[in-house]
């Protein structure tokens, strides 16, 4: 698991898009595979945010809010 922290406004149009002013951004989920676990939770009626992509730096990734409003943070590291 990856806790961001923040004290910084952000971007409104960056992941993981909210302007948080304190507090943490998101919840990053280490998974052996995005697409799985994206297509497991898609099955089960989670909403994605943002659908999986991959960066730049290789890291597989994809967000969706859990029912409190929290962002969680799919993360696949390249092989």
């Amino acid at each position: 698991m990856e806790l961001f922290g923040t004290g910084k406004p952000r971007d409104p149009d960056e992941p993981p898009f909210g302007t948080e002013a304190v507090g943490y951004k998101h919840i990053a989920l280490l998974v052996d595979s995005v697409d799985e676990e994206y297509a497991r939770l898609k099955a089960l009626g989670v909403e994605f945010i943002m659908d999986p992509a991959t960066v730049d730096s290789g890291l597989r990734l994809a967000f969706f809010k859990d029912p409190d409003g929290n962002v969680l943070e799919l993360l696949q590291k390249p092989e």
